[in-house]
């Protein structure tokens, strides 16, 4: 993941939200980890709004993990 974020930079969002939303991900941390990543381009892909909507609408996430996903965005570069 690291590779491809710091070499591919937005280029890697399709890989890291195709990963993301992989069945056969069930490491819960890494799947955070990947969010995570993704967040870093919310406002400059579609994919990764996506992801940061359906985190925020989704009734089954934690209260707190909808914060904590605002603040990941908040330090996103904008667009």
């Amino acid at each position: 993941m690291d590779y491809l974020s710091t070499v591919m930079k937005d280029q890697s969002v399709s890989a890291l939200y195709s990963a993301y939303l992989n069945q056969s991900l069930t490491n819960q941390f890494d799947k955070v980890a990947l969010g995570r990543e993704l967040m870093n381009y919310v406002g400059q892909s579609s994919q990764a709004n996506a992801l940061f909507t359906e985190t925020l609408n989704n009734p089954e996430i934690d209260s707190r993990m909808k914060a904590f996903t605002v603040n990941a965005d908040s330090s996103a570069p904008m667009a």
